[in-house]
């Protein structure tokens, strides 16, 4: 985190002199979140037989803020919402039931933003950040299958994440500007644990609109 905010402050400083006084910009984004899970998945002791019921997709938004310091650069603030996650393991053999995950992330994030200007009122931009996260989780079970000794039925974990994209912009006019992109959330969560939440990348694909101000 230390090195992170060493790295924003020198950002600040070598862009400091092209500061203007009408470059601040906000706005909101609307899209699809999906989750891609890297850690370990949901398992019921004894079972023989069983099968996975997943859905890693869900609606993803937005808040942002920020500064463009020059044509080609600008500093991002923003709170994303990256939806709902549920993943189930039902068992058939030698007993039926089953066990739920229920998660949700959301976090705040800061990005240095690239752009690169086209023509007609279109840009090209690359942004890259951190992410202040939290991740919950509730697990809960049906039939014969019960949640082990000292694992908890809700989770909570809180970290500090990377996080990248890529985007298009267009120029609606000299305050409204439309803004397509993807990012990329690398790592939410925790896994190896009893009380882990799960953990995973999660890539959303958001439309928005930004005003100039």
């Amino acid at each position: 985190m230390k090195v992170y905010s060493v790295a924003v402050m020198a950002l600040i400083s070598v862009f400091a002199g092209t500061v203007q006084a009408d470059n601040w910009y906000a706005g909101i984004g609307v899209g699809n979140a999906r989750f891609e899970n890297t850690g370990s998945k949901l398992q019921v002791s004894g079972a023989t037989a069983s099968y996975e019921v997943n859905d890693y997709s869900d609606t993803a938004y937005k808040l942002f803020t920020g500064y463009r310091f020059n044509p080609n650069f600008a500093l991002e603030g923003s709170y994303a919402k990256l939806g709902y996650i549920r993943s189930s393991l039902v068992v058939t053999a030698p007993f039926a039931g089953s066990i739920t995950s229920d998660s949700h992330g959301d976090g705040w994030g800061l990005d240095a933003v690239g752009i690169l200007p086209l023509q007609d009122s279109f840009a090209l931009f690359g942004k890259l950040g951190g992410f202040a996260s939290t991740m919950e989780t509730h697990l809960s079970t049906t039939g014969a299958v019960v949640l082990a000794a000292g694992v908890p039925a809700d989770k909570k974990h809180s970290e500090f994440n990377w996080k990248w994209g890529a985007g298009l912009m267009y120029d609606i006019s000299q305050t409204l500007v439309l803004r397509a992109e993807w990012e990329h959330y690398h790592q939410i969560g925790n896994t190896g644990c009893a009380d882990c939440t799960g953990e995973g990348n999660i890539n959303a694909y958001t439309l928005g609109l930004a005003m100039k101000f």
